[in-house]
């Protein structure tokens, strides 16, 4: 019945059968009462009959009784609420939690969670576990993740979230090894070259080298150059000169090696002083006397 009235029985009539299995004119799984398009109850246990506001009475127009067993047409979608990812922000490898809400009219069927992150991710689309619906994950690669909800009910209505969205941050920083100076000692304006090796879980952005050396000397923090990651110079300042690697990633991670040193020793042999007397008579010993200097220091000295 679809009308302004559907109905007027001012007598004592039967407005529906005992509940029987069977296909109704509306296509539901029992035979019971009418098809009534104002009725306003609903179906509590999903058999396609009207389980609240009876008898159904056509605000009146059935004066004595009515429909026990009006016929249900469930249109209403499941609601999804209260959705969050717990925690909203975590680091590589730590667990993201998806739970949310989703209550229906009649009874709530299937809700899913899909999600979707950055290049390299597999897209899930998952059924989430049960009662307070959840899905319990842990993610390591690093970006932003965009999920939604979806759920159907037992009549086929169905119901999607807006799109929400997590984050998995790195907090790795990059590795610096295999730290060489080659060679670790050389004369004035020999050159030295220093390379090291840096990986990084996401991407190295930069390598740099800070040195120090002797009074004389301009520190230097330069930018190496990338792949085997190297920085070659000379140096005309003699002494020990210290240094460190320092590597950023493109996420902002960071990363200093331990101070290495080499040295850059002078060019010049030792000077040599002769304090001896001129001579000396037959018979008489004779003192040889030197001041031997080096800005190496002096090793050994020995006369022949």
């Amino acid at each position: 019945f679809n009308n302004t009235n559907n109905a007027y029985d001012e007598c004592n009539n039967t407005w529906n059968i005992t509940k029987t299995l069977g296909t109704n004119i509306i296509g539901g799984p029992y035979l019971g009462g009418n098809y009534w398009s104002d009725y306003n109850g609903i179906d509590t246990d999903g058999d396609g009959l009207g389980d609240t506001n009876l008898p159904y009475k056509c605000s009146g127009g059935i004066q004595n009784g009515g429909d026990w067993l009006p016929l249900f047409i469930d249109t209403t979608p499941p609601e999804i609420m209260d959705v969050f990812a717990i925690p909203s922000s975590t680091s590589q490898g730590g667990d993201i939690n998806i739970t949310c809400t989703v209550t229906d009219n009649v009874e709530v069927d299937m809700v899913n969670v899909s999600i979707y992150g950055p290049v390299g991710f597999d897209p899930v689309n998952v059924s989430m576990n049960e009662g307070i619906y959840y899905y319990n994950e842990s993610y390591t690669i690093v970006g932003v993740y965009e999920y939604f909800i979806w759920a159907n009910d037992t009549s086929g209505n169905a119901n999607t979230s807006i799109t929400y969205f997590f984050v998995i941050e790195d907090t790795t920083p990059p590795e610096i090894t295999d730290v060489v100076t080659t060679p670790s000692s050389v004369s004035q304006g020999g050159s030295v070259n220093i390379t090291c090796t840096v990986v990084d879980n996401v991407g190295v952005d930069s390598v740099f080298v800070n040195i120090s050396g002797p009074v004389g000397f301009d520190p230097v923090n330069t930018k190496m150059d990338e792949r085997i990651y190297y920085y070659n110079e000379s140096y005309t300042v003699v002494g020990t000169y210290y240094y460190f690697i320092l590597a950023n990633d493109t996420t902002g991670n960071s990363n200093v090696s331990i101070t290495q040193e080499f040295y850059i020793t002078t060019s010049d042999a030792p000077s040599i002083v002769d304090n001896s007397p001129d001579d000396a008579g037959t018979g008489d010993s004779f003192i040889v006397n030197v001041t031997c200097s080096d800005d190496d220091g002096v090793d050994s000295v020995w006369v022949e």
